[in-house]
């Protein structure tokens, strides 16, 4: 009898070890391969800002001709008429077709309110056309000849360069090299290896110029406005990210 509970007992314990055993090496196998399967990888991550100077060599700017009439028929033929004359202008002075856009025509009743009742006064019309000016010496005669053509409003300069892409790439390469030559450096420094890229983000900047002329132009012609261009800055910034062993 007391041979058969120890040999009952032994057996008990064996089964126990073989669970156990074979529990641990289950969980050993499932973090091995947690391990393996996770995708993680060492990167090291560097950024580098490149820009670039240019003097702006174009100029868009905006005109409007704003008037008042007693029925919209007569605002709208008032309006056509000078802004056909502004436009005339334009293309004496050598400004090319492609240069000229209307981006705003608008005809609507004015009203105003009289012991709480709605009294129609006139209506108004507004056309405004963007203008691009590639001769920047130019400029200052041209928003005079509009305003003696019939213009009324100049609600916005701005002085930019006209192919962008070209001063973008160049500060997006100093950008690159500079981000690339910390990752050399901090791959030395770590006793590391750079493998390869794997991540590449890039955002840029520009500063612009939008000096604004005038809000309304009296009716006696200014004198002409001397427009300085100055200079436009690029900035492109970027980021690497790199595999490293």
């Amino acid at each position: 009898m007391e041979n058969v509970l120890k040999n009952k007992l032994v057996t008990t314990l064996l089964v126990v070890l073989i669970v156990f055993v074979s529990l641990l090496a289950i969980n050993q196998f499932w973090n091995l391969g947690t391990r393996a399967g996770d995708g993680q990888t060492a990167t090291i991550e560097t950024t580098g800002t490149g820009s670039v100077f240019a003097v702006p060599d174009l100029a868009v700017v905006r005109i409007s001709v704003q008037n008042e009439a007693s029925t919209s028929e007569q605002a709208q033929t008032e309006n056509t008429r000078r802004s056909n004359e502004v436009i005339e202008f334009l293309k004496s002075s050598g400004i090319l077709d492609k240069d000229i856009q209307t981006v705003g025509y608008n005809i609507y009743p004015r009203y105003d309110f009289i012991s709480f009742q709605r009294e129609q006064l006139s209506y108004e019309a507004i056309n405004t056309l963007e203008v691009k000016i590639r001769d920047l010496d130019s400029v200052g005669q041209i928003l005079q000849g509009v305003v003696s053509a019939g213009a009324n409003r100049v609600d916005s300069l701005n002085l930019t360069v006209e192919d962008e892409d070209v001063l973008r790439r160049e500060a997006r390469q100093q950008a690159i090299e500079q981000a690339e030559e910390k990752a050399k450096e901090l791959a030395s420094d770590l006793d590391v290896k750079l493998v390869r890229l794997v991540s590449f983000n890039e955002s840029s900047s520009g500063q612009m110029f939008f000096p604004r002329i005038a809000e309304d132009f009296a009716e006696s012609t200014p004198d002409v406005p001397q427009i300085e261009p100055g200079q436009e800055e690029i900035e492109v910034s970027v980021v690497l990210i790199y595999e490293i062993r």
